[in-house]
């Protein structure tokens, strides 16, 4: 018997997670990854996200290797991984279940039926779905792909301008609209195991998944247990996981908005880890490795969780800070604060970039600790301050 992973994302430590079970690895990546992956066999493939050749080869491949276990690590490979185990008849996350968790109209659709508050939303067929939708609901609208991840070709539009400027160039097909809604975003990061909820906590965004649209950071802390709000998240998402059908061993991450008039309203979930420096938050504060313990459980090993899991080590949180339009001048190399946990400088003077197209398309990342989620918080605003006070750019108009 053998394992098949699908995995788009930077190598992962497959081989020692399930050394004990003594099973043959199949990895199917990209050709990028190819190169820097140990495993019994690896493929590697060109136009990774779109390449219909990947499911016809782990079908081929199944012939010699006799999959029992199929891991995706990947959002662009939930529902790929799916349609693979229900041909192969592996056990696993299913098609429904991946639906549910990668389609943004399916998943609001389950939770609306169910009495969980979604914002007003819409399948987008054409250009006058749309205009509808506006009609009744008036601006501001979110327009985004039912697939997507990482708030990539997310649009808020406030005006009738911005609409037509939108349609100019967009037909808008598998995509939906809803409504705007204003107010605070928190994400609930978590693990089920075995069909149990064995860990979740929640953060709160600062600025927002959509802040590299306007240029400025995005960042997000954990959540202090004695805010107001703490329990009332970690009920809905409960509540949420309750009421989805849920896979028996997955990360999960979920967002949620606060609403100025104290209502929590869903925005959307995920059947895997956050991006970003969530899993790295989770890791610090918690001593949770999200994809190692998923894909473990995912493959029958018994999860070895450690015994405190209730309550973070330390606070902690990060930082994002996205391009700008133009060329790089001045970059810092790395601040020098004992409390800066874990950072990374991804670009060079001389660079060149056309701004953000995704709220991971980041130039300097940053994980922060703290004693308390206020100290957090003001450490964030002073990394944020000091890397812009030492970095140039030559913007283009």
């Amino acid at each position: 018997m053998s394992i098949l992973i699908l995995n788009r994302n930077a190598p992962y430590p497959f081989e020692s997670w399930l050394e004990e079970l003594d099973e043959d690895q199949v990895i199917l990546t990209t050709k990028k990854r190819a190169k820097n992956v140990n495993a019994n066999y690896v493929e590697g493939f060109s136009n990774y996200e779109e390449n219909g050749c990947i499911e016809v080869r782990a079908i081929e491949l199944d012939q010699k290797y006799n999959f029992n276990t199929l891991i995706a690590t990947s959002e662009f490979d939930i529902y790929r991984a799916a349609k693979i185990r229900e041909y192969l008849g592996i056990n696993g996350q299913g098609i429904e279940s991946a639906l549910a968790f990668r389609d943004k109209v399916v998943m609001k659709n389950i939770l609306h039926e169910k009495g969980i508050e979604v914002p007003p939303f819409k399948q987008i067929d054409t250009s006058t779905d749309i205009y509808e939708f506006v009609k009744k609901h008036n601006f501001p609208i979110v327009v985004k792909p039912r697939d997507g991840s990482g708030s990539e070709e997310v649009k808020v539009l406030n005006t009738y301008e911005d609409l037509m400027k939108y349609l100019q160039f967009n037909n808008s097909k598998n995509y939906e609209v809803e409504k705007f809604i204003e107010g605070d975003m928190y994400h609930i990061d978590g693990l089920v195991i075995n069909g149990e909820i064995k860990f979740l906590w929640p953060s709160k965004y600062i600025n927002g998944c959509l802040s590299h649209q306007e240029g400025n950071y995005n960042a997000s802390y954990l959540l202090a247990e004695n805010v107001p709000i703490f329990n009332r998240l970690i009920q809905l998402t409960k509540d949420i996981l309750m009421v989805l059908p849920t896979p028996d061993n997955t990360a999960f991450h979920a967002e949620i908005f606060h609403t100025l008039d104290d209502r929590l309203v869903f925005c959307e979930i995920a059947s895997r880890r956050g991006g970003g420096y969530i899993a790295e938050t989770i890791e610090h504060a918690f001593g949770i490795e999200l994809t190692k313990l998923t894909v473990q459980s995912q493959c029958g090993i018994k999860v070895n969780l450690p015994e405190a899991i209730n309550k973070p080590g330390v606070m902690c949180g990060f930082l994002l800070i996205p391009a700008k339009s133009g060329k790089l001048k001045k970059i810092p190399n790395s601040s020098e604060e004992n409390w800066v946990v874990k950072q990374e400088i991804l670009a060079n003077p001389g660079d060149i970039y056309n701004s953000s197209k995704s709220s991971l398309d980041t130039i300097a990342s940053f994980l922060i600790e703290g004693k308390s989620e206020k100290e957090v918080q003001e450490r964030i605003k002073f990394i944020v301050e000091w890397f812009n006070s030492n970095t140039e750019w030559i913007q283009y108009s």
